[in-house]
């Protein structure tokens, strides 16, 4: 992501004047039109995802789960798409025009109108169904997961399973007071 990109947008939204109302309804109808653009596109790339029919199989590993399971181009690119549709576009939508309509903050749909077309635009699903680009490099799949959170948070609660499970079996590691 653009870090300058970003600051230039927070500048504009800084430097705007926040209580007009002609200024917060030119950024909604701004917000609603790329976001309506950006839906279109999700709508064709599914429709060009369908259309393939991908039977080829790939063995993934699930990042939840961390379990290996067997499934068609088709339906990892599926999977894809639904993953950046809803976790990394629709939530963070959601959520900012909460925020932008209950507190009045038109900077955050300013930042969701930079921030959403770009994550659209850098995901290797739209790479290879929109854009074009061969199946090569890191395009092949499975694709490496962009965030590490999800591993981080895997690991972090299956570190607290353990340490539950050894605490409930009473070898949790630590020593007794004296005189017990």
């Amino acid at each position: 992501m653009n870090i300058i990109l970003i600051g230039l947008v927070m500048v504009t939204g800084w430097s705007i004047d926040k209580t007009d109302p002609e200024v917060q309804s030119v950024v909604q109808y701004m917000f609603y039109s790329v976001h309506a653009v950006l839906a279109a596109v999700m709508i064709y790339m599914f429709s060009r995802i369908w259309d393939t029919k991908d039977t080829r199989m790939l063995q993934v590993k699930d990042t939840y789960t961390g379990e290996w399971e067997r499934m068609t181009v088709s339906d990892y690119d599926f999977g894809k798409w639904r993953e950046m549709f809803f976790l990394k576009m629709m939530l963070p939508v959601c959520i900012g025009l909460f925020v932008a309509l209950r507190w009045e903050m038109p900077l955050v749909l300013l930042v969701q109108c930079v921030t959403n077309p770009i994550v659209a635009w850098n995901a290797p699903v739209t790479q290879l169904y929109l854009r074009g680009f061969k199946e090569e490099g890191p395009l092949v799949r499975p694709w490496k997961d962009e965030v590490a959170t999800v591993e981080w948070m895997r690991e972090m609660f299956g570190l607290a399973r353990e340490e539950q499970d050894k605490f409930l079996s009473g070898q949790n590691g630590t020593k007794g007071r004296k005189g017990q």
